[in-house]
């Protein structure tokens, strides 16, 4: 009977227990989606996630599962006496996990109306970036647990500040990426505005490397393939242009070659023209002097014929009056003098009769004599002996000298004359 009591007062021990732990921690909490717009520069979106998948595990074992709500809010109950893992979720976002524990709640505080409720910090999901450690995250970012000096659940501080930092680090490492994906859009738009075609597509093309799935790149890289085909464009438009210049330029040198060509025949024509003209200048000046030395020749000639005529008549005349003259005289005095010969002969002595009849004999046969050289024939010679030297300025010299001795001389005043003509030609 004893035993049977104890084992009552054992069973309803256990029932007043089991009855007063049967409460539950109630989680709240919301969950946001970050997404971002990246073009060349960086823009942060944050909004309510509604159906967020909340799962409590109990080791493998899911122990409780809910959905966000569409405010992205969500309650969860966590059983009392363990220790538990709150993962929440979103198709490709990282997972998030938390660590709860509701062990060492104090029976005496346990009563029907004792509902437990903790509030966790809001859940950011948002989507990986390629290259970036997201590890950090596959263990709790945050532990809760009762404390009894609180009487309530709180965080733990520790585990608390482990988790800020990992969350931490890895959006410094996001923001570096997205950093430099906008700077290499920003770089490829001042390429594409140069336009530097394939600097752009370098850059756009590594902004992709750099984060793949976001589309602003791939949009200008379209803008590239239109930059290519304006290049190429331009390109066959100035080379079009360049050929026509080429053309052009190669037209003009052509013609400014023939222009020159055509000047340079106008030149040697007008030169050998004004050649024809001086020698026929020169051939009608000579022609005219050898017409005038001509003329001087035959008047020269005319002169001389004229003056030895003349002075042959005058010789001529002279001697006929002379012996005119003579026959005159020797008839008139001959008588007379025979007579005075013979009557007033004077006595002489032989030496005076000697000398007379030598003087007698010796007038028979005198002839008149010129003194010295004779000058008119010294200056012709001296002055054909010029002539022959081409010594003309001597030789005309010496004729006129010999005009002096011989004026009116035909031989000097011809040659004299060809000498002038000669002089003339060569100044």
């Amino acid at each position: 009977m004893k035993n049977l009591i104890v084992i009552l007062i054992l069973i309803s021990s256990l029932q007043n227990k089991i009855f007063s732990q049967t409460w539950n921690l109630k989680l709240r909490s919301t969950v946001d989606l970050r997404t971002w717009k990246l073009t060349t520069k960086s823009q942060e979106i944050q909004e309510p996630l509604p159906g967020a998948k909340i799962i409590l595990y109990k080791g493998n074992t899911i122990v409780n599962q809910i959905v966000s709500d569409a405010d992205g809010a969500f309650v969860i109950d966590v059983p009392p006496n363990g220790d538990y893992i709150l993962e929440v979720s979103y198709p490709e976002c990282n997972t998030k996990r938390f660590s709860v524990s509701t062990f060492n709640v104090p029976d005496n505080i346990f009563n029907e109306k004792y509902n437990p409720s903790f509030g966790i910090g809001g859940f950011v999901m948002a989507k990986p970036f390629q290259g970036i450690d997201y590890s950090g995250l596959k263990q709790p970012l945050v532990f809760v647990r009762y404390e009894p000096k609180l009487k309530n659940f709180n965080k733990d501080d520790v585990v608390t500040d482990n988790g800020i930092n990992i969350v931490t680090n890895i959006a410094e490492k996001e923001n570096e990426l997205i950093q430099k994906f906008c700077n290499y859009n920003k770089q490829g738009n001042e390429a594409l505005e140069k336009p530097d075609c394939p600097l752009a597509k370098s850059l756009y093309n590594k902004a992709i490397e750099t984060i793949s799935n976001e589309i602003y790149p791939k949009e200008q890289l379209l803008k590239t393939d239109i930059c290519f085909k304006k290049s190429e464009d331009d390109a066959k438009k100035n080379a079009e242009a360049l050929k026509e210049k080429s053309k052009k330029d190669s037209l003009d040198k052509i013609s400014q070659s023939q222009k020159l060509i055509d000047a340079q025949k106008n030149k040697l024509a007008k030169d050998s023209l004004d050649k024809v003209n001086k020698e026929k200048e020169a051939a009608n000046k000579l022609a005219k002097e050898q017409e005038a030395i001509k003329k001087a020749k035959e008047k020269a000639e005319k002169d001389k014929i004229a003056k030895e005529k003349l002075a042959k008549d005058k010789a001529t005349k002279e001697t006929q009056t002379s012996a005119k003259q003579n026959t005159v005289a020797t008839k008139a005095t001959k008588p007379v003098e025979n007579t005075k010969l013979e009557n007033t002969k004077p006595t002489t002595t032989n030496s005076e009769s000697n000398q007379s009849s030598q003087t007698k004999g010796d007038s028979k046969y005198k002839v008149p004599q010129v003194l010295g050289a004779n000058p008119y024939k010294d200056n012709i010679t001296k002055a054909n002996d010029y002539l022959k030297q081409k010594r003309y300025a001597e030789a005309k010299k010496a004729y006129e000298e010999a005009l002096k001795v011989k004026p009116g001389d035909a031989f000097a005043t011809s040659k004299l004359a060809e000498c002038e003509a000669i002089l003339s030609k060569t100044k």
